[in-house]
């Protein structure tokens, strides 16, 4: 079994060596959910073990136990660079580019599974690291992990920097990557939102209409499971309470749906709720499909790719 470790220092106001329990299990607990995180993307087997701390400030010393040092070092190298270096905002990120960057993912696990049996030159190791925690910096389980870290801290005024030490032995000196105060709410997600879903052809089955005018949600069935959803499409609306569209058993909507997603505290993607702006067709009961008012609309305005008839 090899290991390699890594010193996490929390820079204490005039010098103190104590903080608050509280916030320092918490940060604890997010920091290595971290490591477990970018192990578990490189498919590592790895168990991280604690030191008691050290002075001088306060240092919480950590152990990555495992069957290969390179794949070990790597790990903890990663984590100091995704904890010291700003994250981008994901909105800068296009879908495009975000493929990519899984892509690069899958090539480096597969580098990453080499470096037990191959000679790693030098430097390699450290460029691997910045790759890695390049196509890693915006993965929701570890932004809102290390987004979590910082938001501690911010409220903690104690703390006037952190600092992140990877090292080949105990008792080795290196240097320690360290973020001021000044920038931990940099690291702070402002937003746990993510772009929506968007079904633009999505057949709903409904089985509970809002019958009046009334902002209350819709129930049906998408998919084959029952969602509740805010309908937002109002001349729809307008005549489902004049009548003009009736509901019976089997009743289904083509439409527009919007799928409104989360991360949660654990960075999991979780949904939030559904929206529908826009019915396009309603089949009344099992019936044809009938266009509704947006969807004659929608049919008579000119499509812009269309060329004109001679």
């Amino acid at each position: 079994m090899e290991s390699s470790y890594l010193e996490l220092h929390y820079h204490l106001v005039g010098g103190s060596h104590s903080m608050d329990a509280s916030v320092r299990n918490k940060c604890e607990r997010e920091a290595l959910s971290v490591i477990y995180e970018i192990a578990k993307y490189l498919d590592v087997s790895t168990v991280v073990e604690s030191y008691a701390h050290q002075e001088g400030g306060l240092r919480d010393v950590w152990k990555a136990i495992g069957r290969n040092d390179k794949q070990l070092t790597l790990i903890v190298a990663i984590f100091a660079i995704l904890f010291s270096c700003s994250p981008k905002e994901d909105e800068q990120l296009s879908s495009l580019e975000k493929e990519k960057k899984e892509l690069e993912i899958q090539k480096l696990r597969l580098e990453i599974k080499a470096l037990s049996t191959e000679v790693d030159p030098d430097g390699a190791l450290e460029r691997r690291a910045l790759e890695v925690a390049d196509a890693l910096n915006m993965s929701g389980r570890i932004a809102v992990r290390r987004s979590n870290f910082y938001k501690n801290l911010v409220s903690y005024d104690k703390v006037t920097a952190v600092s992140f030490s990877p090292k080949a032995r105990l008792d080795s000196n290196s240097i320690e990557p360290t973020v001021n105060r000044s920038v931990f709410s940099d690291f702070v997600l402002h937003s746990d939102k993510l772009p929506p879903e968007i079904y633009e052809e999505a057949v709903i089955e409904i089985f509970a209409p809002v019958l009046i005018d009334a902002n209350q949600q819709w129930r049906g069935f998408f998919n084959g499971a029952a969602i509740s959803f805010a309908m937002l499409d109002h001349s729809f609306k307008a005549d489902v309470v004049a009548k003009r569209v009736k509901f019976q058993h089997g009743t289904t909507i083509r439409c527009t749906l919007n799928v409104i997603r989360r991360y949660n505290e654990l960075g999991e993607v979780v949904v939030a709720g559904y929206t529908v702006p826009t019915v396009t067709e309603v089949a009344e009961g099992g019936s044809s499909y009938v266009d509704t008012s947006e969807g004659v609309r929608r049919k008579r305005k000119p499509n812009p790719h269309q060329p004109p008839l001679l």
